[in-house]
């Protein structure tokens, strides 16, 4: 008998409803990173209703680039 651990995707079987419970109540930042939870997950934070962009974050997106804000948040707005 096998002591290997199988893997199971739970975060794909749950409801539209739940996940963005879930996002809402995350920053954007940490709503980006549930991306590898799943290949569902990938696209999910577009149904936000607010995303907020923080200083701090826009200040890493921007770090060593020659972006202004309009062209950071235009990548990333659908």
């Amino acid at each position: 008998m096998s002591n290997k651990k199988v893997w199971t995707d739970r975060f794909s079987n749950l409801p539209d409803d739940t996940v963005d419970l879930i996002l809402d109540n995350l920053n954007l930042e940490e709503v980006i990173r549930t991306r590898v939870l799943s290949t569902r997950w990938n696209g999910c934070w577009k149904r936000l209703r607010k995303i907020d962009f923080s200083k701090d974050l826009v200040e890493k997106l921007i770090q060593g680039r020659e972006h202004d804000l309009n062209r950071v948040v235009d990548s990333i707005l659908p």
